[in-house]
């Protein structure tokens, strides 16, 4: 897969925040422009709640046996437009390729 890879460990300020958002906002500043991300890949050591494209359901990412939670997507699963974070204060590292 060709494209631009971002990555950035993120910490939660807010109740339903967007990641996607601060990091659209992070590359506009650069001078790119995120319409959509080839793959979306979130990595945190806490279990929390994300809700993918504003649907209002928040569910819970897989834990791997080294008690890492994980989500990947592909555009070819799914076009991510938002990812939200369900409580504040949580750091985890968003890697796109876009």
């Amino acid at each position: 897969m060709s494209g631009k890879f971002y990555s950035a460990s993120i910490t939660t300020t807010g109740d339903d925040e967007d990641v996607l958002d601060g990091i659209r906002t992070t590359l506009l500043a650069a001078g790119h422009n995120l319409v959509t991300a080839k793959i979306v890949t979130l990595i945190s050591t806490d279990n929390i709640g994300v809700d993918i494209n504003n649907t209002g359901v928040y569910s819970y990412l897989y834990a791997d046996p080294d008690g890492i939670y994980s989500l990947s997507l592909k555009e070819d699963e799914v076009m991510v437009g938002s990812i939200k974070i369900e409580t504040s204060s949580h750091t985890v590292w968003v890697g796109i390729i876009y």
